[in-house]
């Protein structure tokens, strides 16, 4: 007669696997948060030179009428939005914006930027 030996994997290298997948998982999470935010950024930037140059063809089309830049930031999104419309369909600053990021047209001879950086 025959004795079978049934061999399992004891707890501690069940613990061991449970630990190192826990790891990579960790690592894969720091990754992918760090991916976002670099994603966030290029597009903040990336928007930010569309808003600029929106504003250098906006001041192109109105300079020779005397036409004044306006003074209130929502007023300047709405000259701006036939600059900014071909690239996405807009119809509010917030439309642009990525989540957590506010961004300021600012006056004609100064660069937009942006707030609440996350």
């Amino acid at each position: 007669m025959k004795i079978l030996k049934i061999r399992g994997y004891s707890l501690v290298e069940i613990t061991a696997v449970a630990v190192l997948i826990g790891i990579l998982m960790g690592g894969v999470l720091l990754m992918t948060t760090s991916t976002q935010q670099q994603s966030v950024a290029a597009r903040a930037q990336t928007d930010l030179e569309c808003i600029n140059a929106a504003k250098k063809l906006w001041l192109l089309d109105n300079q020779a009428s005397g036409v004044p830049f306006p003074t209130v930031e929502s007023d300047r999104f709405t000259v701006l939005l036939p600059y900014l419309q071909s690239t996405r369909a807009l119809s509010s600053m917030t439309n642009l914006e990525p989540p957590g990021v506010t961004y300021y047209i600012n006056a004609i001879n100064i660069n937009a930027g942006l707030t609440n950086w996350p």
